[in-house]
């Protein structure tokens, strides 16, 4: 009895066994394709920033794409007296990036970015010790854009002496405290930022437009900023010898 019960199972094994060898011998069809190398790449935002006709400084030469250093002046004004001719400087910047850029702002690098100091004749003047920023409280500033014609006033007051031209539109009257030190004041960091948006060719705000296309030399915008320090300066002898330092920052955006 157990001799059968063995030969039973292994007959059922061995037709098992014979089933699956017969099953992989059977075929079936198959089709596939791959798509390869397939990437994602980000584009860039490089804003060049060119002081008068001086060399470009690239904003991918400072960390987290921000050259805080290395790009030049664009006004060194010395031996200046109260009502003389205002001291004009240009900056050009430029969007040399793959992308265009939605805003663009300029503003002061910090809070009460302006600085008084003396200068080496100023030292020697003991009736003149600097207690607050006179010359930074006095000296009006204006930031007028000139591109490829335009002329738009976005920081100062139209047709005031030595600031933005009388035919010129201020952006709102907000920008209309002219001085440095208002400026370091009021538009500091990017919270105080001046929205520099698009001009159209007849000097007005336009509608619509790219506020810094990276076209290379044709979404440049050019800014003249200009220096002037009135008669109507007061207490004038405590403004002798000064020297005031300031910056601008200007920022693009995506």
């Amino acid at each position: 009895m157990l001799g059968t019960k063995k030969l039973l199972l292994a007959i059922a094994g061995f037709g098992l066994a014979a089933a699956g060898t017969a099953g992989g011998t059977f075929a079936s069809f198959n089709a596939e394709t791959t798509n390869a190398g397939n990437t994602f790449a980000t584009g860039t935002l490089t804003m060049t920033n060119t002081a008068n006709s001086g060399t470009a400084c690239f904003s991918g030469a400072g960390a987290g794409n921000a050259a805080t250093a290395g790009c030049s002046s664009f006004l060194a004004g010395a031996n200046v007296a109260p009502g003389a001719a205002r001291q004009t400087g240009t900056v050009t910047v430029k969007n040399d990036g793959t992308l265009d850029a939605s805003k663009l702002y300029v503003y002061a690098p910090t809070s009460g970015d302006c600085v008084d100091a003396k200068t080496t004749e100023g030292n020697t003047l003991a009736f003149n010790p600097i207690t607050a920023k006179p010359l930074c409280g006095a000296t009006l500033m204006s930031i007028e854009e000139t591109t490829g014609g335009k002329h738009y006033c976005w920081y100062g007051v139209a047709g005031a002496t030595g600031t933005c031209e009388s035919t010129l539109t201020t952006l709102n009257s907000s920008n209309a405290t002219t001085t440095i030190g208002a400026f370091g004041t009021s538009h500091n960091a990017l919270a105080g930022k001046i929205d520099l948006a698009p001009v159209s060719a007849d000097g007005a705000l336009a509608t619509s437009g790219t506020p810094l296309a990276a076209t290379g030399a044709a979404g440049a915008r050019t800014f003249e900023i200009a220096l002037y320090l009135p008669n109507s300066a007061s207490n004038q002898n405590a403004l002798q010898g000064l020297k005031s330092t300031f910056g601008l920052t200007w920022h693009i955006d995506s």
